[in-house]
């Protein structure tokens, strides 16, 4: 019988490092608010990667696609995108994506975003509820 948190263990640190691959052909890495992204190192035993977006564009359809294709072979996996854009006047609202393999979870809020953000759509999206 498989050690399910050794199995867990490993695809984390496998997405983990698809994902940073994926993130560096796009852009900046850095958690202090200099560059255009931010990957959480924790390790907590879920199923997700976590990432903190500091520059909008990497919230393009393709940025996204590139993402979601990492979890072709991993149904129970996730990565979540949420912003984490410093505003003149503050912190912008908690808003982001949840990218899964069938499906990703729109939670961006269009009425505040710059206009090039407010018409990106994508497949098999759909707005997230209180139960995501």
């Amino acid at each position: 019988m498989e050690d399910l948190d050794a199995v867990q263990d490993a695809t984390w640190e496998r997405l983990h490092q698809d994902v940073m691959g994926v993130l560096a052909q796009y852009g900046i890495e850095d958690g202090f608010g200099d560059g255009d992204y931010w990957i959480n190192y924790d390790n907590y035993g879920w199923t997700r990667i976590e990432l903190g977006i500091q520059n909008l564009d990497f919230f393009r359809p393709q940025v996204v696609g590139d993402l979601r294709a990492l979890l072709r072979d991993l149904p129970e996996w996730e990565i979540t995108m949420a912003v984490d854009v410093i505003a003149k006047k503050g912190v912008w609202p908690i808003m982001g994506l949840t990218i899964r393999r069938h499906e990703i979870i729109d939670g961006l809020r269009r009425d505040i975003l710059p206009d090039v953000f407010r018409t990106y759509h994508y497949a098999d999206s759909r707005p997230g509820t209180g139960y995501d």
